[in-house]
């Protein structure tokens, strides 16, 4: 046991071994915190503690799978639960769900399927919300579930959207579906209405541990306080300073509160941090320290003061774009991995521009969230097949599968087939199925549902695994040939994508021994982003958001302006919780880098109505004690927009050496113009002040106009006023 707990610091190693009652571990950036969560499973183990008795939650796969290898590698044993929430209710579902109108082969639906089936109760009910409507939807439902919004109201504002919520709801159940937050419910609801099922968790799990507790919404909070409430030997670790989630529902006060909720807990801080040198913390923790809501601590620094942090001034997004690209070039070149590099954003919009620039500078970069492998058209296809086999009841999937490939399922055979479902309490491939062999059926339609069962029923055969299953149905398809006739212009690579699924599968198999078709379909749905991602020789793009948990040797966070970061509509006065969760957002972002961290702005954007939007250095770089650097850069390659027309009098074209100095550096008080200054030109309009150079009868001034970009002026002939923006 000795061994466990060598090369722990002093607070590691109390965190570790203090394993009755409550502890709260507030663990900083960097601070060893996965380290000591798996030693501290392993050191349960070592006392004697059986690892089916111990339950470590955390909230990605790739976590949890790290932190069962390391647990593995140290107790030489296995069985100890260590998976995501969703998981374990997932799986806990499978062995005990017993709720009316619930059986245990339910479907997981992920957001694509949720869509789908918000679809047809918008069409069933006459509702017609738009695209954009509809998208927007789930959002409000993930809301009122995870307990971050108030129950539906009965007002006429939100009376349609009542009854999308209720009809959704029937829907569901009739599918014997779950969404992902029906998942918290629903094992929420079996324990509160199940003694005997709640009993039998609170004696199995003698110790619960809650990683990244930060992040964790009100049903979380709910199902760690039924289950840990017997024992109480409760551990979780977290950051307050971390909490960047409450837009999905994540509460900081369970991590505030802890201590309200077990007054006995003891506290542990990790305040060393082992990943960051001391200058990219020293500007985190001044960031972070103006924040509220938070538990006190410090960041100290193991490593030493390494490179200090730098700011990048640019025109426009393609002058920053071109300003990483560059760096990122300039690093490659000096030895840096580019999987060691990565660029963050507060939207990914921002992500276009950065993209052609590497693309034209040959370097490969992999964004972080994207289109994923499971979302194709093709693989989402064949995976509703393996649902409908799970789960007959899941009519989402039957009818995305219906009549792909064409098999002569026209509107009939489907009205046909719903009626049959509706007078018979049937799903629609239930009755599918008996239409399929009912005579007095249309040969036509008898034929075509006769086909679609029969690719079910290929599946039945599961001797070779989840791979030779989806094997199996992709022959009984034919649906390379399918492909070929319905994407002839990107077929092969449809085909190489249904190939690629069926060697996942086989992984798959190999992994799992023993696994059926339910346990690859949950996995598969409770896919995050990160859990997708496998780091490449590639520079990795990101939102902040998606950079949670991660590390990389050079971090380039792009956009730090008002607006983007802190984020549009935040305000600092009237609404200090979004500041506050967009600070921490900034505060997470900066501590992933290790030795290199560089910030960009940009002095211009154009907007979504192609305006030029003038742009100010973010508060969070002035907080950061980072200000003072926007001084230091002085050079932009002042790419114009494009600028029709003639210039006015007193321009002077091709001037593009001109000082940017920032309103935060300073400037000399008896300049006649100040960058940022609104000024009107007497033929040209209205424009905003960029830059300027000089004094006296030399001085000069760079102008930007909405609708014809930069212009540079002599002051003393130029026709230029200062206006009231407001005005």
């Amino acid at each position: 046991m000795d061994g466990l707990l060598a090369n722990l610091t002093e607070r590691q190693r109390e965190a570790v071994c203090c394993t009755e009652g409550p502890l709260l571990v507030v663990a900083g950036p960097g601070s060893g915190k996965t380290r000591v969560i798996t030693t501290r499973v392993a050191y349960l183990i070592s006392g004697g503690t059986a690892p089916s008795n111990i339950l470590c939650l955390t909230f990605t796969n790739k976590a949890a799978d790290e932190m069962r290898e390391r647990v593995e590698a140290s107790a030489g044993t296995r069985g100890a639960w260590l998976s995501t929430f969703h998981s374990m209710c997932s799986r806990l579902l499978r062995m005990d769900l017993d709720l009316e109108g619930y059986s245990r082969n339910f479907t997981i639906y992920d957001r694509s399927d949720q869509l789908s089936c918000l679809r047809n109760v918008l069409k069933s009910l006459n509702i017609d919300q738009g695209e954009a409507g509809l998208t927007r939807l789930p959002g409000r439902i993930s809301a009122i579930k995870n307990g971050s919004a108030n129950p539906v109201s009965g007002d006429e504002k939100n009376r349609d959207f009542s009854r999308i919520f209720a009809a959704y709801e029937k829907a569901l159940q009739a599918a014997n579906a779950l969404d992902f937050d029906d998942l918290l419910v629903v094992f929420l609801k079996m324990l509160k209405s199940r003694p005997e099922i709640l009993e039998k968790y609170r004696d199995r799990f003698r110790y619960v541990l809650v990683d990244e507790y930060q992040d964790t919404n009100r049903l979380q909070y709910e199902i760690v306080m039924q289950i840990s409430e017997k024992h109480r030997n409760i551990c979780v670790t977290g950051d307050p300073d971390q909490s960047i989630y409450s837009w999905r529902g994540a509460d900081i006060r369970n991590i505030l509160d802890f201590r309200k909720s077990f007054p006995e807990a003891r506290v542990v801080l990790l305040e060393q941090n082992f990943r960051s040198t001391a200058g990219i913390l020293k500007a985190a923790g001044n960031l972070i320290a103006r924040n509220r809501k938070r538990e006190e601590k410090s960041l100290i620094p193991v490593l030493g003061e390494g490179l200090a942090p730098r700011v990048v001034s640019a025109f426009d997004p393609e002058d920053e774009a071109l300003r990483i690209a560059e760096a990122v070039s300039s690093l490659s070149s000096g030895g840096a991995p580019l999987s060691e590099t990565a660029v963050f954003y507060r939207t990914n919009a921002q992500s276009r521009a950065i993209e052609q620039a590497l693309l034209d500078r040959g370097i490969p970069y992999v964004i972080v969230g994207s289109v994923e492998f499971f979302q194709r058209r093709e693989i989402k296809d064949l995976s509703a097949y393996l649902k409908i086999a799970v789960n007959p009841k899941d009519d989402v999937s039957f009818l995305r599968i219906c009549n792909v490939p064409a098999r002569g399922m026209g509107d009939k055979a489907l009205d046909m087939v719903k009626g049959a479902a509706d007078s018979s309490g049937a799903s629609m491939f239930e009755a599918a199925v008996r239409i399929a062999s009912d005579q007095n059926a249309p040969p036509r339609i008898r034929k075509a549902l006769g086909e679609l069962s029969g690719a079910v029923a290929s599946l039945a055969d599961f001797r070779g695994g989840v791979g030779g299953a989806v094997g199996r149905l992709v022959e009984a398809l034919r649906y390379a040939e399918y492909l070929g006739k319905a994407f002839a212009e990107d077929a092969e690579d449809r085909v190489a994508n249904v190939t690629e699924l069926i060697s996942a599968c086989h992984e798959w198999d190999e992994k799992h021994p023993g696994g059926t078709l339910a346990d690859f379909l949950e996995e598969v749905s409770l896919l995050s982003d990160v859990d997708k991602w496998d780091r490449k020789d590639a520079v990795s793009l990101m939102t902040l958001h998606s950079s949670k948990g991660l590390e990389f040797d050079t971090v380039v966070i792009a956009g730090m302006e008002e607006g983007l970061l802190p984020h549009f509509g935040i305000d600092g006065a009237s609404d200090s919780d979004r500041i506050e969760e967009e600070r921490r957002l900034c505060f997470v972002g900066m501590t992933r880098a290790k030795r290199n961290l560089i910030v960009t702005w940009a002095k211009n954007r154009r907007t979504a109505r192609g305006d030029i939007d003038f742009g100010e250095p973010s508060r969070f770089l002035r907080e950061s004690g980072l200000a003072p650097l926007l001084a230091e850069v002085s050079e932009s390659r002042m790419t114009p927009y494009p600028s029709p027309g003639r210039a006015g009098p007193g321009t002077e074209e091709g001037d593009e050496d001109l000082e940017f100095r920032d309103s935060l550096a300073g400037e000399a008080e008896d300049e006649p113009f100040k960058t940022g200054d609104y000024v009107k030109h007497l033929s040209l309009g209205p424009g905003r002040v960029v830059a300027t150079k000089g004094f006296g009868c030399s001085a000069k001034v760079v102008v930007n106009f909405p609708r014809l970009g930069l212009k540079t002026f002599a002051v003393g002939l130029a026709p230029l006023i200062r206006v009231n923006p407001d005005e």
